[in-house]
């Protein structure tokens, strides 16, 4: 519960390099969002999984997430 309802940004670098990330629909979402602040909301099921409170559409594990 580290970042649970605090406020971060995606760390958009660290996701992009990741070759492994190749959703589109993934990476089109980190790119929009990449200077955003956003309040990560821990999933229920998963402690160290996140989603945001502003669009719950993915999941991001905690590290790739910088609070602010």
């Amino acid at each position: 519960m580290k970042l649970h309802n605090k406020k971060v940004k995606i760390n958009s670098n660290k996701i992009l390099k990741d070759a492994k990330r190749s959703n589109n629909l993934f990476v089109d979402f980190v790119k929009a969002n990449s200077s955003q602040i956003l309040t990560a909301i821990q999933d229920q099921k998963t402690p160290y999984l996140y989603t945001f409170e502003e669009d719950d559409t993915w999941l991001f594990d905690e590290t790739d997430l910088i609070e602010v």
